[in-house]
């Protein structure tokens, strides 16, 4: 088994309230209704390191996530001072993830003002690597008669996407694609169908929704290769009503460590990367752009390393001059790094560099349009993440320092624990 890692977020708690956020590596909207943003696993393991980034903070009162299963607080807890921004992490608490139970995170606003935060955690499969990717993908489809695709990591402007392929991933790790789930709302008079695709086509995971809750297909899986293109649909049929699917989720079971850690942007936000203007985005989403990195990094919970940074330009009328995505660790640029071009579009991805994060870095993306004009609309950003031994410190009686790889051993300096 090896530790994936999980992030979300990128919602507004408004003042005083108590909001909740899917367990995924993907685009919750957040919700003040805990049973719209709960995921069901069905992948056993342990939950630790939980952790949060609070990129806006106007609250005067202490605030307060909490990890939840079936609606009830767990061990991991995170307490923020009123007013803190920044990043913050459970170190102590672990907590098990047991199949069939449903998991989500509760942010407690102390009141003063909103908050927006990107929660993540680790997640450490009790079988092989698996990470549990979905979001929130509508609040509501009433059309008859209509097809539309979502990404892996929907938000919940994705599913208005008519065109495949701006809502597709590339896979960049092998594995099982499985335990297809839905949570719905609200539904039509008739059935609506959700369905797994894989490079165009429906892959053998569908459930067809036709009353609220959760609806899964937990015996079909579907095989994937690197560089398979995957997304999902929905089809509606005659009828009349809404069909509100809160929560979508899928699993990949990864037969190697690797795993991909895709960031969903929402069609509503992708028209806002415009020319001669330097952008950063955590790792888990890129939903709300900002100028100011340290609004955006995200302290990684463990050792890894990070490869193959990808995108998907959607459209692209950046004239004359290359848009450029560069990796960042702890503010600076790291060795994973993608040039588009003037108008290019489609898929790119640096096939060379891995970079190396230690617990404890700050990562996060940056995006640099030229000064020139137009604009260039992002679907996606990712990287393929692989849990690393750590190399170590080891300091011994004579003061002398020798470099060693951690097989294991703990050693204490100053109070805190180099692994």
């Amino acid at each position: 088994m090896a530790k994936t890692l999980l992030g979300t977020g990128g919602f507004v708690i408004a003042d005083g309230a108590t909001g909740y956020a899917s367990v995924v590596q993907g685009v919750s909207e957040g919700s003040t209704t805990e049973s719209e943003t709960q995921v069901r696993y069905r992948s056993g393991g342990t939950f630790s390191n939980m952790s949060v980034l609070i990129a806006v903070n106007g609250s005067s009162g202490n605030d307060t996530i909490n990890l939840r299963e079936d609606g009830s607080s767990v061990n991991q807890t995170i307490a923020i001072t009123g007013t803190a921004t920044g990043n913050f992490e459970d170190t102590t608490n672990t907590d098990t993830a047991t199949v069939g139970n449903d998991y989500s995170y509760q942010i407690i606003n102390g009141s003063g003002g909103t908050l927006e935060a990107y929660p993540f955690i680790i997640f450490d499969a009790t079988t092989n690597t698996v990470a549990v990717y979905g979001g929130s993908p509508s609040s509501g489809l009433a059309a008859a008669d209509l097809t539309r695709f979502f990404a892996l990591e929907a938000d919940a402007n994705n599913i208005t996407e008519a065109t495949e392929a701006d809502a597709q991933t590339k896979i960049k790790a092998a594995g099982t694609w499985k335990n297809l789930g839905i949570f719905a709302s609200s539904v039509r008079s008739s059935a609506t169908t959700f369905a797994v695709r894989i490079g165009g086509s429906d892959g053998n995971q569908s459930v067809s929704v036709t009353g609220t809750g959760y609806t899964e297909d937990t015996s079909s899986t579907d095989t994937l290769n690197a560089d398979d293109l995957i997304n999902l649909r929905i089809t509606t049929i005659t009828g009349t009503g809404n069909c509100s699917p809160e929560v979508q989720k899928t699993e990949i079971e990864y037969t190697t460590t690797p795993f991909n850690l895709p960031s969903g942007m929402p069609t509503s936000l992708q028209e806002s990367i415009a020319f001669n203007v330097t952008t950063y985005f955590t790792p888990f989403t890129i939903t709300f752009p900002n100028t100011t990195e340290a609004l955006q990094e995200c302290e990684i919970p463990l050792n890894t390393f990070v490869k193959n940074l990808q995108a998907h330009a959607i459209t692209n009328s950046i004239a004359t001059s290359a848009t450029t995505i560069n990796t960042r660790k702890n503010r600076t640029d790291g060795d994973n790094s993608l040039s588009i071009s003037a108008a290019a579009t489609g898929y790119f991805e640096d096939t060379s560099n891995t970079d190396s994060y230690n617990d404890e870095d700050d990562m996060d993306y940056q995006i640099i349009t030229p000064d020139t004009s137009g604009s260039i609309e992002l679907g996606m950003i990712s990287v393929t993440m692989e849990e690393s031994i750590p190399i170590f410190k080891m300091i011994n009686s004579n003061e002398n320092i020798t470099d060693g790889i951690n097989l294991g051993l703990r050693k204490t300096v100053s109070g805190r624990i180099i692994k």
